[in-house]
């Protein structure tokens, strides 16, 4: 409009007539699967190769606990507690640390891809390249491509959800909190679900309650039927 004013189209500016709207950066929703369609994935993976028995560890860590490719691919020997059955890290983007306990599930795939696929590289990180160099993958490789090749052979209709590891983080969160997940089989509180994540608070936690449909449904306010 004002282009057109400046330019004599117009004989007064009528920037008044369309006011600006600012959007909030998290008004659009998370991308969430549902937990038919992550044990889906999970079932394309096949455990009698290397690079699926590499990859299945990688998409039990993002399911299982929500961890971000950046933790994935730092994570070390070090890091798992087998005394404790724990995972403690620092997390590369809070900089805090996080414990998680590793289930049963989690503890046979470390040992499987140990003692089956991984190159005999001696390098503290558990996840190396098997291609030479085996090397632990750049900071720029965010595991995108190992969840896309299992999402379309589970043939998972996207619907314009993104499809990254990180989807699968949102994912952990929506069904913490409808509980179904098998680390917790009773009701999830926030604080819990926010240590899990390992969240600064439980207040960016919160903001996966917007796709939380079933506990929505049960604070909606009726609407009277006027005409």
């Amino acid at each position: 409009m004002l282009f057109l004013y400046s330019e004599g189209y117009l004989t007064e500016p009528l920037n008044d007539l369309f006011p600006v709207i600012f959007s909030y950066k998290f008004e659009n929703l998370p991308s969430y699967y549902s937990t038919d369609e992550v044990r889906a994935i999970l079932c394309q993976v096949d455990r009698n190769t290397k690079i699926g028995r590499r990859d299945y560890l990688i998409l039990l860590l993002a399911v299982q606990f929500g961890m971000r490719a950046g933790d994935i691919r730092q994570l070390k020997f070090e890091h798992i507690k087998w005394s404790r059955n724990t995972v403690e890290f620092v997390q590369q983007k809070t900089k805090n640390s996080l414990q998680l306990p590793v289930t049963e599930e989690l503890k046979y795939a470390v040992a499987d891809y140990m003692k089956n696929s991984r190159p005999e590289e001696d390098d503290p990180h558990i996840f190396v390249r098997h291609r030479a160099p085996f090397q632990p993958f750049v900071e720029s490789h965010t595991f995108y491509h190992v969840i896309n090749k299992y999402m379309a052979q589970a043939g998972i209709e996207l619907h314009g959800r993104k499809h990254g590891l990180h989807s699968m983080r949102h994912s952990t969160a929506s069904n913490l909190l409808q509980n179904h997940t098998p680390l917790l089989q009773n009701h999830t509180p926030y604080p819990v679900i926010t240590g899990i994540l390992g969240h600064l608070n439980t207040g960016t936690t919160k903001l996966y309650l917007r796709i939380d449909i079933q506990q929505l449904r049960t604070v909606a306010l009726e609407v009277s039927d006027e005409k």
